[in-house]
């Protein structure tokens, strides 16, 4: 293939990389902000404190970790919002640079890593509070968890 033809499908593949990106953000904005396994964790512990048995200072330090997990995530939340934004604002422009879209779209992307990446620790961090006894009960309260349905964007 030309270089002339190469091109035009690259920023093609580009646009339509951005616009599906675009839409998981609509559909984010729009059903609010995920929740993510970490978070998940501490709030089925908090709410599973009397059948895991936890004790005071657990409790207390599981609270200390869903506090500082709602700071984190609330954060990481307004900058995925605004690199989002950038990246709908570049795909709003008739013909948006390709390096600039594509820079933006790895933006949104490193940071729904990042996202993930703290969900995973934080769960981790709830589980090193825990007993072994303790981390095979909440093995068996997640899976009697309801999850919740999806609803797909309009």
């Amino acid at each position: 293939m030309t270089a002339s033809r190469s091109t035009p499908l690259s920023i093609l593949g580009a646009v339509a990389a951005a616009f599906l990106l675009c839409g998981v953000a609509a559909a984010q904005v729009t059903l609010g902000p995920r929740v993510g396994p970490g978070t998940a964790e501490v709030r089925l512990v908090e709410r599973s404190a009397e059948p895991l048995e936890l004790d005071e200072k657990t409790i207390a330090a599981v609270k200390a970790l869903a506090v500082e997990a709602s700071a984190r995530d609330e954060k990481l939340n307004e900058q995925m919002r605004d690199e989002r934004l950038k990246l709908r604002d570049l795909l709003n422009e008739e013909l948006p640079e390709e390096a600039a879209l594509l820079k933006q779209a790895a933006a949104v992307s490193s940071l729904a890593a990042d996202m993930q990446k703290h969900q995973m620790e934080t769960s981790l961090r709830v589980r090193k509070l825990l007993t072994p006894e303790q981390r095979k009960e909440l093995m068996e309260l997640r899976k009697n968890v309801k999850q919740p349905r999806r609803r797909r964007p309009r």
